[in-house]
């Protein structure tokens, strides 16, 4: 398992931060450990990629980056 932290742009209350947090939950092997309105902290599977994670906060509005192993 890897840890990873994601920056994410754009989310400005609690329903965006549930948006998002469901977005991740959604990608395999995910589990998200910490979310807020400036980001996530995720463990993911070694399998699971940074874009993965980034193309699932796109699918939902937002744009995100990886700031953190």
């Amino acid at each position: 398992m890897k840890n990873m932290k994601l920056k994410v742009d754009g989310m400005t209350c609690g329903s965006c931060v549930r948006r998002v947090e469901r977005a991740l939950a959604q990608v395999a092997e995910v589990v998200v450990r910490r979310m807020d309105r400036e980001g996530a902290e995720v463990e993911a599977d070694d399998d699971v990629e940074a874009h993965d994670l980034i193309a699932a906060v796109r699918a939902v509005g937002f744009e995100a980056t990886v700031v953190a192993p």
